[in-house]
């Protein structure tokens, strides 16, 4: 979808040593018990993962999409390598965002919430070499893992922009605690813009039209802060996106400038709307656009 990107997930479980040692009480920390826990692990890693690859993510279960638009039912992704208990993943970029979130609440179910794990996920031009890849998205995997107090977060975008030093990479990515990924970034922001605005070139009477100069101008200021000066700056563009509305379309219009304007006041919001709309300028870049990200 969008630009031409290629995506990288890499991805294992936290703290799994301590889990060896102190998860079982000692009556029961046998032997038998932990090879039986090593096996399981395996089985999802070296088995499971192939199902949820293919698009079986379980009868009671549903598969995560960022856009809410009709894909195959496999994902376009090719697993480097998967077993023990962790994974590197390389495929389409948005498939490799929709099947992290996929296998996470996957691994959620198959260990009761007693487990959980930590990601990094990068994006890439496909001339980029698979250990630079391999590497950088590391390093977004140990900035997910050092989100405390409890890990079981992702790090994300950090390696978009290429010839970046670790540095950097931990400088520009974003890293969320997975429910606020799931549920703040995706299941509020980026679904509130998908229904709200409208990207595509065909006219859309009930949403806001909203182009690629528009999303870059909000995903600048978006970035620069929330001082003042930045909000009221905000507020101005916001108020441009008016102009020319048809009746049908201010309905929407005042959903956005209303909401918009509350996420921006606010840090944490403004940081996951920003994210949302990364998404959104992903998925409206041409494949062939010439640039950094």
């Amino acid at each position: 979808t969008g630009i031409r990107r290629l995506g990288v997930l890499r991805a294992d479980v936290d703290n799994l040593g301590a889990a060896f040692l102190a998860g079982f009480p000692a009556q029961y920390a046998t032997l038998t018990r932990t090879a039986s826990l090593s096996r399981q692990l395996s089985l999802f890693f070296k088995r499971y993962i192939n199902e949820i690859c293919c698009g079986n993510v379980g009868r009671s279960a549903e598969k995560f999409s960022l856009f809410g638009r009709e894909k195959k039912a496999e994902r376009d992704v090719h697993i480097v390598y998967s077993g023990g208990d962790d994974i590197f993943l390389l495929g389409a970029w948005d498939d490799i965002v929709e099947l992290a979130v996929d296998l996470r609440r996957a691994f959620q179910r198959f260990t009761s919430g007693k487990l959980h794990f930590s990601a990094g996920i990068g994006f890439f031009k496909d001339k980029c070499p698979v250990a630079a890849m391999a590497r950088q998205t590391g390093t977004l995997e140990s900035l997910a893992k050092g989100l405390r107090p409890a890990k079981d977060a992702v790090a994300l975008f950090g390696t978009s922009l290429s010839g970046r030093s670790a540095d950097t990479v931990e400088e520009r990515a974003e890293a969320y605690g997975w429910d606020d990924f799931i549920d703040g970034v995706c299941g509020e922001k980026l679904a509130f813009l998908r229904e709200n605005l409208s990207w595509n070139e065909a006219q859309d009477k009930t949403r806001v039209p909203f182009g690629k100069s528009k999303a870059y101008q909000l995903l600048t200021l978006l970035e620069d802060g929330g001082d003042d000066i930045q909000i009221a700056r905000f507020a101005y563009v916001l108020a441009r996106l008016a102009a020319g509305l048809h009746t049908e379309q201010k309905a929407a219009y005042e959903r956005v400038r209303s909401q918009l304007y509350a996420w921006y006041r606010d840090k944490e919001e403004r940081r996951q709307l920003r994210t949302a709309l990364e998404f959104i300028i992903y998925s409206i870049r041409e494949k062939g656009e010439n640039a950094d990200g």
